[in-house]
């Protein structure tokens, strides 16, 4: 490597002095002119050979911190893995209401997850992830993908199903302890096969899932539209799931489940779900609004009827500290460090949310059912780093009449997350 940077000084300061005219050091002891030139023509022909090497030399293999994510990758980039975890620590702390009165208060490890991501080939993508938390395991996600098509890729194995912006955020990044009550619409993981892709600020995702009943399938799919800082959403689900189980029950925040059909009722027929959502992330700012219908025919003693259960909320979150607030979360400008001075982001967070079950729901209903709650939520959020994240929430939950003698539940929820 020297003796080639050598060659190359030498023959760039020989280039320069032809140029201006002066007659070049003799590299040879009585060298004549010629000889001096067709040595030249030897070393040019060698400089292009060097910088043809240079440029096509490949990047080195990376392994170690990327992005301030543990990575591995190939020297061509066709191959890469990303490992993953997440270890979220719950505590529930319930002040009134039925959730207080049944003694509902714990701390408890909400999720503590581990996998790895990546892609194979250059068009392959998998991810495999695992969640030990509340004292079991099981396989979040575990899929293989293909990519060869940016505007029409394919996935097959276990993910989430392509419905609910709140259910589609991930938990890391979601702006309160808990989702919101609506979140029971959404059917979450499945197993299943789908295609996706996007097109300028038009997205979408649209597959078959397995259903509740046996050589039945799951049909759902979601569209996005970006306008500037603005993401419009629609989504929708059907299956045939005659017999099966009902899929929908409501709970508050704290786990009190104030509707919950019969025990003995049944599907009578199907379900389907559908819905829009609009989210704004501008500057430290932002706002998500998401409304949901679902529909199930039900049957029991006798009776089948088709019920519509709506609900909605609106949350907004604003970042103190000035930095930017995305989908994804916040990334603090300064890490909260006293040895430095850094403080971390710390970001307050609102949200209400309201569910109405159908008006003939409570026919199909567990005796201590009501028709009706609503939520309010408000907390704060400190960022101490890009991976570390405390939550603090109030949650006043209101029912339409008397649950369990209450006409409210009210607590504290909080989290303190640690992922990579």
């Amino acid at each position: 490597m020297l003796r080639n940077i050598g060659l190359v000084l030498w023959a760039a300061t020989l280039l320069a002095a032809i140029s201006a005219g002066a007659e070049p050091a003799p590299v040879v002891a009585q060298g004549s002119v010629s000889d001096l030139r067709t040595e030249l023509d030897v070393l040019r022909g060698r400089i292009a050979q060097l910088e043809n090497q240079t440029a096509k030399a490949p990047a080195k293999p990376l392994a170690g911190a990327l992005n301030r994510r543990f990575v591995l990758v190939s020297e061509d980039g066709d191959y890469s893995m990303r490992l993953t975890a997440r270890v979220h620590f719950k505590g529930q702390f319930p002040l009134t209401g039925p959730a207080e009165v049944s003694n509902n208060e714990y701390l408890e490890l909400r999720r503590i997850r581990t996998g790895f991501e990546g892609k194979l080939a250059k068009y392959y993508e998998y991810k495999i992830e695992y969640d030990f938390g509340r004292s079991s395991a099981a396989l979040t996600d575990g899929y293989l993908g293909l990519t060869h098509f940016g505007a029409a890729s394919f996935r097959m194995g276990r993910y989430k199903v392509p419905f609910s912006v709140e259910e589609l955020t991930s938990s890391n990044n979601i702006r309160f302890v808990e989702r919101s009550m609506l979140n029971r619409f959404a059917p979450s993981r499945q197993i299943g096969a789908s295609m996706h892709g996007k097109s300028g600020d038009f997205g979408y995702m649209a597959g078959a899932f397995n259903g509740a009943v046996s050589s039945k399938y799951l049909l759902a799919g979601r569209a996005t539209l970006n306008v500037d800082a603005v993401t419009f959403g629609v989504n929708a689900l059907t299956e045939s799931n005659r017999g099966a189980v009902l899929p929908l029950d409501f709970r508050t925040d704290f786990g009190t489940r104030w509707f919950r059909y019969d025990a003995d009722a049944r599907s009578g027929g199907s379900r389907t779900q559908y819905g829009g959502d609009v989210s704004y992330w501008g500057g430290p700012l932002g706002v998500v609004a998401e409304y949901l219908i679902g529909e199930q025919d039900v049957a029991l003693s006798g009776t089948n009827k088709s019920l519509s259960h709506a609900g909605w909320y609106v949350q907004a979150s604003y970042v103190l500290t000035g930095e930017k607030a995305t989908v994804a979360g916040v990334n603090p400008a300064k890490d909260f460090d006293p040895a430095v001075g850094g403080a971390g982001a710390f970001e307050l967070v609102a949200r209400f949310a309201k569910i109405d079950a159908d008006d003939d729901g409570l026919d199909f209903a567990t005796s201590a059912s009501v028709k009706s709650a609503s939520a309010v939520t408000a907390g704060i959020n400190w960022y101490m780093s890009r991976h570390t994240k405390l939550m603090l929430n109030y949650v006043h939950s209101s029912f339409d009449s008397e649950f369990e003698g209450e006409k409210s539940e009210g607590g504290i929820l909080a989290r303190v997350q640690l992922n990579y």
